[in-house]
């Protein structure tokens, strides 16, 4: 009866700790979140997202037909993620098209990854 008490407590213990570490982790994040507003950090990239919405409007309605390849407006877009997550200006998007459907090396990759994950079946250990 005194080792299950003994067990008892010490994962009343470990849970405590678990739960304290989160609590703080949780705070950490608001104090950032709370940081980055007071800087204002989210009204500059709220304000770059409308103004891509309105350039992604103006280059579909100039683009009726546009050769095959990456949409403008996916170009433009995909400029907006670039600049948000930099901060920066003044980068150029030098080449973008669309991956081919079957990339060999892409295939080897994604094969090499499932299958040395396997777990061997026929090994006697």
């Amino acid at each position: 009866m005194e080792h299950q008490m003994d067990a008892l407590l010490l994962s009343l213990v470990n849970i405590t700790i678990v739960f304290a570490v989160l609590f703080f982790l949780a705070l950490v994040i608001n104090l950032i979140k709370f940081a980055a507003d007071a800087l204002g950090t989210n009204r500059k990239t709220k304000g770059q997202a409308t103004e891509v919405a309105r350039e992604i409007q103006a280059v579909e309605t100039r683009e009726k037909d546009r050769a095959p390849g990456v949409s403008p407006a996916k170009v433009a877009a995909a400029c907006a993620a670039v600049a948000a997550c930099l901060g920066e200006e003044g980068f150029k998007v030098v080449s973008m098209k669309k991956p081919s459907p079957f990339d060999p090396w892409a295939h080897m990759g994604r094969l090499e990854n499932m299958t040395s994950s396997q777990i061997p079946r026929d090994r006697r250990y």
